[in-house]
């Protein structure tokens, strides 16, 4: 009797755990979608015309601690935007575009 008792609570529990983490889950599930389409869209909106040439755009990120320092050489043509966000780390995120004759001289120049 004490053992089925035992079973009983333990499911309760379990069940509850489960009824209560759920939720959670498909939201941390739904931001990695949405996070991973915003980034996906983060280097293909910018569309510039250089003539005939061919582009090669590249999302590329590294995340450092906090307190980490950053330094940018935008160099020419270069630029940085910066953007707070509730969180315990550094997300750098830079969108690397290149042109050239082909594509593979496109991607060679990002390199």
């Amino acid at each position: 009797m004490k053992s089925n008792l035992m079973t009983t609570q333990f499911f309760r529990y379990a069940l509850a755990l489960i009824i209560i983490c759920l939720p959670g889950l498909i939201v941390s599930a739904q931001n990695k979608a949405e996070y991973k389409t915003k980034n996906n869209d983060f280097c293909q909106n910018n569309n510039y015309s250089n003539g005939d040439k061919i582009q090669f755009k590249e999302t590329r990120e590294v995340t450092l601690s906090a307190g980490s320092l950053v330094n940018v050489d935008g160099q020419r043509n270069g630029g940085i935007k910066v953007r707070g966000e509730n969180r315990s780390d550094v997300l750098i995120r830079a969108c690397v575009q290149t042109v050239g004759a082909t594509d593979e001289e496109a991607r060679a120049a990002a390199k």
